[in-house]
């Protein structure tokens, strides 16, 4: 992550317990960059997994990560909060 520089306005959307694309490298990036006063902003969801924002139930998928195994499935309040987000963000950089 050393040398990152966002190019354009950057929302991440995460979700606290994805084992398929963890969080916690994303939030250390969104601070890296907000700390060099780049415009990267990040939401972690509590309790929401990989696909959060889908209607899908929380399904575990073995053959994911080379069969290491991945946790997939919506979370009714972050999708609905993500929906916001997005369209915020959308709505400030594209006026």
């Amino acid at each position: 992550m050393r040398g990152y520089r966002a190019i354009a306005p950057l929302l991440i959307l995460a979700g606290e317990l994805d084992d398929w694309t963890p969080a916690a490298p994303c939030q250390r990036l969104a601070d890296r960059a907000r700390a060099d006063g780049q415009p990267v902003s990040i939401v972690v969801y509590p309790r929401a997994y990989h696909s959060f924002d889908s209607y899908a139930p929380v399904t575990r998928i073995p053959e994911a990560l080379q069969g290491r195994g991945a946790t997939i499935g919506g979370d009714n309040a972050a999708r609905e909060d993500s929906i916001t987000q997005v369209e915020t963000f959308l709505a400030r950089y594209l006026r």
